[in-house]
Order: C-alpha cells, then structure tokens, then sequence
C-alpha cells in the first residue's frame, strides 16, 4: 500500500496486481461487500482533504492501465469518472479553496463521459450517470446528492 492514503489504498493494491498479472480468474461470488460503514469513516463523511488522495489514486490507476493499454482500461476509466462525480457531489462548490480542485474534476468529467457512455461493460450506473452529465452537469450533481441523501437516511435507520 501506498503510504499515506487516506481512501482508495485497497483499490490501488488490487489494480496493481491486475496490470502485473498474466492471467486472470473470475468468479460470480461476492465476496468483498461493504454492509455498513462505520460512523466518521472516511467513506461515510463526505469531502474532506482525505477524500482528494481517493481522486488521486483514481487518476494514477487510469494513466498506468491506459500506458499499459491493459485490458482493465475500462473499468479504470469508469472507476475514475465515478470518483470524480462522487467529489463533484461533496466538494464545497462556494470554497475558493477548492476551486483548482472543483476545475479538475470538471475537466475530467468531460474527458471522460463520452466513453463511459459507449463502454458497454461499464456499469449501468455509470452509464447512466455519463449520459445524464452529457445533458447537464448540474443536473446530474443535483440527483446525485438526492441519492445521496437519501442513502443516507436509509442507512442511518
């Protein structure tokens, strides 16, 4: 793992696994499923600093499956376009102090939403979220942070 990461460290140690393997099984079980987060998890909290060591990790994943034209290229992409609307909904939009933050991820939403869009293994989700960003950004933040908080709500019960 790499020191210092806050969020995605789990990630990143799996994708690297995955570039450097020759071969690869799959199975339908699942066997790796968060059924609650704790309360002030880094996942559970909303933005914080912590939260942009995720985009990073995200960003490094994809530029190292894109320069190895890996066959994980995909899913990484897909990974990073949702980290990336994951920040868009929980980063401070009025905060000048993200504001090169806010830019970035903007930046890479628009980069990446087309293909998203056409990857037919993309999760639906994702796809769907693509399509929606193509139409309106804003829109998509908007029913983003209502799933969000309705998410939430569920889950506090």
């Amino acid at each position: 793992f790499t020191e210092g990461v806050a969020i995605g460290e789990d990630l990143e140690f799996c994708y690297k696994i995955l570039l450097k393997s020759t071969r690869v099984a799959l199975n339908s079980l699942s066997c790796y499923h968060y059924l609650h987060q704790r309360q002030g998890s880094a996942m559970n909290s909303g933005f914080s600093e912590k939260r942009l060591s995720g985009l990073n990790i995200a960003r490094s994943i994809y530029k190292n499956a894109k320069m190895y034209n890996s066959d994980i290229f995909g899913a990484a992409r897909s990974r990073l376009f949702m980290e990336v609307l994951y920040i868009l909904t929980e980063m401070p939009y009025r905060s000048s102090r993200y504001r090169k933050n806010l830019a970035e991820c903007v930046d890479l939403l628009k980069m990446l939403k087309f293909d998203v869009l056409k990857d037919k293994e993309a999760k639906k989700l994702a796809r769907l979220c693509a399509m929606i960003s193509i139409l309106s950004t804003d829109v998509l933040i908007i029913l983003l942070k209502i799933k969000r908080a309705w998410n939430r709500r569920v889950y506090a019960r």
